[in-house]
């Protein structure tokens, strides 16, 4: 049985099946909600419900104890028992690329730092894959499976699309990456997904957090800044290892001689002798330069620990929730 969910204020609607995540049904049904990570750390889909019965799975950690009596909800890690009635108060603003499937062909490779493989995807001639730098696709296995990645570059004429695909060990796609994969060879994508892309009518400074390849979207947004000249002040936190992890210091001081006000400071979790900058975690980086952080647009990408440890520090430092934007993502092993 499918229930009906209505979406306040606006009078929306849709519907949803047994056993079918909320959020999956809005945004199947074509609706432009508000989202980021999908795993209940960023709190960026958060709902309240007015009528009817969810089931809730896994931890909403994205949402103090005061908010769930206040009965809000994350859609991301929901179902429905009812029919619904939920309001959403901060609605994604503009409007989002239309999800498609296509057929993207290897054009290059080329490894960017001992555990991180770029790869470049080209879509069939006279097409293209309409998205906002930020978001990402999936990849579709063969068997079923899906691997999502982050375009790591802004929409640019021919279409190329950059990815940055960490090798773990027995991870499918991973090991086919640094393997066998071929230049020339077909991968089925489907795309654009996430809410996480730049907020363009915003003159707020801003402040990025990346953490290992969850610099990649981050990419993509500096990548579209810098094409425009944008005269915002922009800070630049990429939480590393050691220093051979930051695999894209040349495209960094690029930018920077292109006229981009970028303040970048690295953060090493491991470092080493050729480590040159912050040490620990770069949460607690962030933590020690700024009391308040009200003023800001914050973007954070990576580690679902790392982006919950970012988020929990903005808001206890003032950021307004609808000004903290996340992508948090795990690797799949299997």
């Amino acid at each position: 049985m499918c229930a009906e969910v209505t979406i306040l204020p606006g009078d929306r609607r849709f519907s949803v099946a047994a056993g079918q995540g909320i959020l999956e049904a809005a945004l199947a049904a074509g609706l432009n909600l508000p989202y980021g990570c999908r795993t209940g750390v960023c709190g960026t889909c958060k709902a309240r419900l007015l009528r009817g019965q969810i089931a809730q799975s896994g931890e909403a950690a994205a949402l103090t104890g005061h908010e769930q009596q206040q009965g809000y909800f994350l859609p991301c890690l929901a179902t429905a028992r009812s029919d619904l009635a939920i309001e959403i108060h901060e609605p994604a603003t503009g409007t989002t690329p239309v999800v498609r499937t296509l057929p993207l062909r290897v054009t290059h490779r080329r490894q960017l730092s001992r555990d991180v493989m770029g790869l470049w995807l080209a879509p069939p001639p006279g097409d293209s894959l309409d998205y906002c730098a930020g978001q990402y696709i999936d990849i579709l296995l063969a068997d079923g499976r899906r691997r999502s990645f982050s375009l790591a570059g802004a929409p640019t004429v021919g279409g190329v699309l950059e990815l940055h695909v960490r090798h773990n060990p027995g991870g499918a796609f991973s090991e086919h990456v640094f393997g066998s994969l071929a230049e020339g060879e077909l991968l089925r994508i489907e795309g654009p997904f996430g809410g996480f892309y730049l907020r363009t009518a915003s003159t707020r400074p801003l402040i990025f957090v990346a953490g290992g390849t969850g610099f990649a979207p981050i990419q993509a947004i500096l990548q579209q800044l810098a094409a425009t000249a944008n005269p915002r002040s922009i800070v630049l936190y990429w939480g590393v290892r050691t220093a051979g992890d930051l695999y894209a210091l040349d495209r960094i001081e690029s930018w920077r001689r292109d006229g981009l006000k970028l303040d970048f400071r690295p953060v090493y979790s491991m470092p080493d002798g050729q480590a040159s900058g912050r040490t620990g975690l770069v949460h607690e980086a962030l933590a020690r330069d700024y009391a308040d952080l009200a003023g800001f647009d914050v973007y954070t990408s990576g580690p679902p620990p790392m982006v919950k440890a970012v988020a929990e520090l903005c808001r206890e430092r003032g950021l307004p929730a609808e000004r903290l934007y996340t992508d948090a993502f795990e690797s799949a092993l299997k």
